[in-house]
This record gives structure tokens, C-alpha cells and sequence, in this order.
């Protein structure tokens, strides 16, 4: 293993090189000889400097372990001994740290009222209980700027919880006067300094008789995070860190402690995801009457109340799609001035998210599932909302669940060796590469065609992240080892074109998607395709597939 710090420009080369080694133990993996030397002893040897350091640090290394471990040699043979400047070290340490030479003493205690106002730095009590703006035919209008606005599935109330350490956690409903309750009969610790807007949910498990339910914590905001202040941050990164500490603070090996989650956050211009969720389930106290359920991102599923619509874009700043460059960028309403990075007051804070809050509420007769029929003509149903946001959302249909892309990674040149770049340039303009059968349809415009792939196999690769193009280079790096002969037979493949990549979107903006890449097995193979030797490769028999080329 090479670990890099500061790694420095015009070491593309080296990283080349370093990757083609790796290629060769991957071939030799299985056989007597091995790669012994990655650089020549008289090539070290020529450059003194470098030479010399490497034996003066070396040396310096031995001479401090042979030292200690003559410490350990003569406290072995004399158990008595004992090391007079222990105490100096220590304190020689503390001042190099930073740290008071003094005993720990557990922080003064304070009533729950007190340490909020001291959290929040007497902030005006009234950002904090105001009421959600019931969404509905006459307030929909609000959203048109679809791009500036969240959504989170509701499951209870919202309230606000405050952590003081352990298990001493209160709660506000959000109301004056102001009264912070401690939870009772609940089983959570959480770093003392901590408030979180939350609901309370009951979530399930399974149906019928068998089912379990579980009272669980689902954060919704973040806004102090163990004495960490962190309202002023974009919703997003709110959202991000509240995930790092839930997952910090989590107790997986304890069944017995109530469970605390992140919700799952959905830009508004993809609302289509959550009904994807949506399913009626038979609950204990149903009757035997399916009820709406929301499944989340661990099989738990809960009864939702309905949509939270948050604002996170800052006025007067807006967010708008550009289709000439196919981005999205910021506009400033009052100065008319645009620009794609995020300007630093663009972020709306926590009290303007929790302000202008919108609740769409999923009662009687509002139609969220297909397998409901009772719609009352009087409430915002499911359709009309779609419709609402189809006509506010200038990009196209792009909010599909399942996306196939036929990938250029001109992008990857950096990162790979020459006989790699030579392949994805053949990719690129597709000189000389075998290709899968297709049936063109008749042209419909200039630009594209459309093609039904015909069923053949590919060799593939499936990877999660949030960065695309850097799960694309790792899964292209995969199978291009397979085809120079890291498989089973040890035989070179044919490169092919095109490259596909089917990618699923994540649950929500800080969710891992994932991406499945793909290179099509040449016409000669396709009976007898060579088994990959790299158990993250497997073949798959793709069936007939539509591209717009």
C-alpha cells in the first residue's frame, strides 16, 4: 500500500505505473512467480539524496526501537525499576497539547429551560413555534420555484429534543409557554449540548399478527450538535452531519435502546420517489383494513400524516435550470445577477426552513395511491401536485428510478495506462470496436436515433456512492482488468462499445446511488463467455433494451 499526503502535480506517471503493478498481481495471483522489485535497487541507488534519507530515516527509526526495547529488556529482568521522568512527560505533554494539568470535574448542571436559551444564544423564542403552512390548491403557488424546496415524509408530530448527556433528554412541543418534558419510558442517550427537530414515530415491522412496533426518534433538522452550532449551515449539510452523528452516536449491539434515524430528504422536483414507497399494509390495529404505509431505507415502514416542503434557497435568491449549459444556477431576484456556484447568503438557515415550512396533510380523501379511491375534489391529490411540478420543472422528464447512460470517460485519462486510454479513445469515437446488435428505427430528429438493443451478455460491475464519475472510473478499471485477463481463463477479450452505465438514484440527496457498468462480450464469446476471476464482476444476460443514441 502507497498512502499519499500532499500528493504533488505531474505524478500521473507514477500513479500509472503503480496501477499497471497492481494489474500484474492481480495476473500473477494465482501462480508461482510473483513481482518482486517495483523499482531497481540501482535506480534508488542513483539518486543520493533520496538514497540517504531513506537510511538516515531508517536508522533513526531502529535506534529509537532499540531503545525501547532495551527498556523492556531490563524492566523484565528487574520488575522493580521505575521511570523518574514519568511525571515530567506527562506534563512536558499536557503543555504541548494543550490540555489543563487538572482533574476532570462533571459540567455544572442546568434546568433544560436555562440550557436552551444558553444554546441558543437567547435566540427569539417565536422562530421556534411557528405553525406549518397547510399546502393545498390555494397555497401551491408558493412552490413554483420547484428547485429551492425539500420534502420529507412525516410520521407524528414535530417537536424539538434536548439532549443534556446520556440519558437526560426533554422535549418541546413548539408552544408557549415554553415547558421542556423529559422523555419517560424512553431508552436513547445522546451527547449532552445536542438539539434536534424530530418526530416521534412509530415504526413496524412486517404484518399481521406477526408484526413488531417500536417507538423510534426521526431527526427532520438539525440545529446544535454536542455544542456545535450548526443552524446558520445549507439544509443539506445540516441534513449530512446530523447523519454522521446519528450514526456516532448509534447503538447497534443494544436491541433494548429505542432507535434514533436521519429522514430521508427528496428534492421537490423528484416527489415521484416517495409514492415509489407508498404501499397499503395490513397493521394490528387496522381491523384487518390495509392502511397507507412509507417504507424506509431499512424495511421499516411507518403510517405516514403526510409531506413537510421545506425552503432552503435564501432570499431573494432563487434556484433556476439553464438548458443552454443543462445546469442548475442561483438568481438573485432584487440585483438580477446569476451564477452557478452557491453565493454564501443563498443558504437558508434553520429559521427560515422551519418558518416557511409547508405541510401537505394526507387525510381523507386525498389520494396519494393508486389502490385509494375516495377523492375529495376540494383537496390537493397526488395528480395535481405532479401536474403542478411537471409544469414548473423546465428539465425534462430526468426523475426516473432506473437511468441508462452509454458513457464517454474522457474523463478517466488522468488515472489509467496508455493501453487504457488507447481503448476508451477507440470508446470515445468507436473506430474499430465490435458493437451489440441493434434494430434503428427511423430517424425522429437530427440529433439522435432510437435503437432496441438486441438480448445478449455483458460483463458487469455494480458500485455505491454519491460521486458518479468516480464509481464509473472504478467499475470501467474493473472490467477492462477482466478483459487483459483477469478471468478465470486468463484470456484477453476484445474492447467493445459502447460503455453503459445503469444508474439508481439514491432514496435522497446524502444516499448513496448505485451504478452497474458494462462492457458488451464480443459476437465469438457470446456462447462461452471467460468466468471473471474478481468477485465484484459477474456476466449478466441482459434482455431487449430501447437507447436514445
Amino acid at each position: 500500500y502507497i498512502v499519499c499526503r500532499g500528493l504533488k502535480p505531474g505524478s500521473d506517471a507514477v500513479r500509472e505505473y503503480m496501477f499497471r503493478v497492481n494489474l500484474k498481481l492481480n495476473q500473477l495471483r494465482n501462480k508461482d512467480t510473483d513481482v518482486t522489485e517495483v523499482v531497481p535497487l540501482n535506480i534508488i541507488k542513483d539518486d543520493t539524496d533520496f538514497f540517504q534519507f531513506m537510511i538516515n530515516s531508517n536508522e533513526s527509526l531502529c535506534a529509537v526501537q532499540i531503545k525501547a526495547l532495551a527498556k523492556i529488556h531490563a524492566f523484565v529482568i528487574d520488575p522493580e525499576l521505575s521511570e523518574p521522568r514519568q511525571a515530567d512527560i506527562r506534563k512536558e505533554c499536557l503543555k504541548l497539547w494543550g490540555v489543563p494539568d487538572k482533574a476532570r470535574v462533571a459540567p455544572s448542571s442546568s434546568d433544560p429551560k436555562t440550557k436552551f436559551y444558553e444554546l441558543t444564544k437567547n435566540s427569539d423564542v417565536d422562530a421556534f413555534q411557528s405553525k406549518t403552512t397547510p399546502l393545498d390548491s390555494n397555497t401551491l403557488s408558493k412552490l413554483r420555484h420547484i428547485f429551492d424546496y425539500r420534502c420529507i415524509v412525516g410520521g407524528g408530530e414535530q417537536i424539538f429534543l434536548l439532549a443534556m448527556g446520556k440519558s437526560q433528554i426533554y422535549t418541546w412541543d413548539g408552544k408557549m409557554p415554553l415547558r421542556w418534558k423529559k422523555m419517560e419510558s424512553f431508552r436513547l442517550e445522546l451527547p449532552r449540548e445536542t438539539l434536534l427537530s424530530v418526530e416521534i414515530v412509530q415504526e413496524l415491522k412486517g404484518e399481521g399478527k406477526a408484526q413488531r412496533r417500536i417507538s423510534a426518534v426521526h431527526v427532520m433538522d438539525a440545529l446544535i450538535l454536542n455544542g456545535t452550532d450548526v443552524r446558520d449551515q445549507h439544509f443539506n449539510q445540516r441534513i449530512q452531519m446530523a447523519e454522521k452523528f446519528v450514526k456516532a452516536v448509534a447503538k447497534p449491539s443494544r436491541p433494548d435502546m429505542n432507535p434514533i434515524r436521519v429522514k430521508e430528504v427528496y428534492r421537490l422536483e423528484e416527489m415521484e420517489k416517495i409514492f415509489v414507497r407508498l404501499e397499503m399494509k395490513i397493521t394490528k390495529s387496522s381491523g384487518g383494513v390495509p392502511r397507507l404505509s412509507y417504507t424506509g431505507r431499512d424495511d421499516r415502514h411507518f403510517l405516514p400524516t403526510g409531506l413537510y416542503i421545506i425552503k432552503t434557497v435564501n432570499e431573494p435568491w432563487t434556484m433556476a435550470y439553464s438548458k443552454n449549459s443543462n445546469k442548475k444556477f442561483f438568481y438573485n431576484k432584487t440585483t438580477k445577477e446569476s451564477t452557478y456556484g452557491m453565493p454564501p447568503n443563498a443558504a437558508a438557515p434553520f429559521r427560515v426552513c422551519h418558518s416557511e415550512r409547508l405541510f401537505w396533510a394526507w387525510v381523507d380523501g386525498v389520494i396519494v395511491h393508486d389502490s385509494q379511491t375516495r377523492m375529495d375534489p376540494e383537496k390537493l391529490s397526488k395528480d395535481g401536485f405532479l401536474t403542478f411540478i411537471h409544469q414548473h420543472h423546465h428539465r425534462g422528464s430526468n426523475a426516473l428510478i432506473g437511468i441508462w447512460k452509454l458513457k464517454i470517460f474522457s474523463n478517466l485519462r488522468t488515472s489509467s495506462p496508455s493501453v487504457m486510454l488507447k481503448a476508451m479513445g477507440q470508446v470515445l469515437f468507436s473506430t474499430g470496436l465490435k458493437n451489440p446488435k441493434f434494430t434503428a428505427e427511423e430517424p425522429k430528429g437530427q440529433d439522435y436515433e432510437i435503437r432496441t438493443y438486441h438480448p445478449a451478455k455483458w460483463v458487469s460491475t455494480t458500485l455505491s456512492g454519491m460521486q458518479g464519475d468516480e464509481c464509473m472510473k472504478t467499475g470501467f478499471r474493473r472490467l477492462f482488468s477482466y478483459i487483459q485477463g483477469n478471468n478465470k481463463n486468463k484470456a484477453k477479450v476484445e474492447m467493445t462499445a459502447p460503455v453503459t452505465c445503469h444508474v439508481v438514484p439514491g432514496a435522497g440527496p446524502a444516499c448513496e446511488s448505485q451504478f452497474t457498468v458494462s462492457f458488451y462480450i464480443p459476437d465469438e464469446l457470446q456462447a462461452n463467455p471467460p468466468e471473471p476471476s474478481d468477485p465484484d464482476v459477474f456476466m449478466e444476460d441482459r434482455k431487449e433494451f430501447t437507447a436514445y443514441v
